[in-house]
């Protein structure tokens, strides 16, 4: 027990998207030995129907689908990297719900023109469809808190991002 949360009041979903699960090796790499042993960890399975729920539409009209495990929770904690990316401009924050956690038709959807723009956006946030249908997305699940990280091209942790996913935030 830790501030007062017992281990299996923690529940640690793999936001794999519609990418394929993380092993068992990788788990004990990120999250240490320690904590893969003591917490329940889920490998989020976009195809696995039975294990996500509908949670809303967004204005623009994308259906959002996420895991059970991560809409029943009381509180949503989303941990990942921030770096430039091809398509949501930057990773971390809301890509951890949306695709992060999202169901393969939310995914499909959300990966698909209109959504996903034909010019690059490396970097644009601003007028960026696909950031901004994640946002919507994680808004409908809501999203409590972040804690992503900053790393050099060596892959040291070079700054620490924590608070609200959805507002700016300072760096440490």
């Amino acid at each position: 027990m830790a501030g007062g949360i017992y281990d299996d009041q923690v529940v640690i979903v793999v936001a794999n998207g519609h990418h394929r699960a993380t092993s068992q090796e990788e788990l004990k790499d990120i999250l240490g030995p320690d904590l893969a042993r003591r917490l329940k960890i889920i490998n989020h399975d976009s195809m696995d129907g039975s294990n996500v729920v509908f949670v809303g539409t967004t204005e623009k009209g994308l259906p959002i689908y996420v895991n059970r495990y991560v809409a029943e929770a009381e509180l949503k904690i989303l941990t990942g990297i921030i770096t430039p990316h091809q398509v949501a401009g930057y990773s971390g924050g809301r890509k951890s719900l949306v695709p992060g956690v999202a169901g393969y038709e939310t995914i499909r959807k959300h990966h698909s023109y209109p959504t996903r723009s034909l010019l690059p956006v490396m970097g644009m946030m601003k007028g960026n469809t696909f950031h901004e249908e994640a946002v919507a997305g994680a808004r409908l699940v809501g999203a409590d808190f972040i804690l992503n990280v900053v790393k050099n091209a060596g892959g040291d942790i070079t700054a620490v991002v924590a608070g609200n996913w959805s507002k700016p935030m300072s760096v440490v």
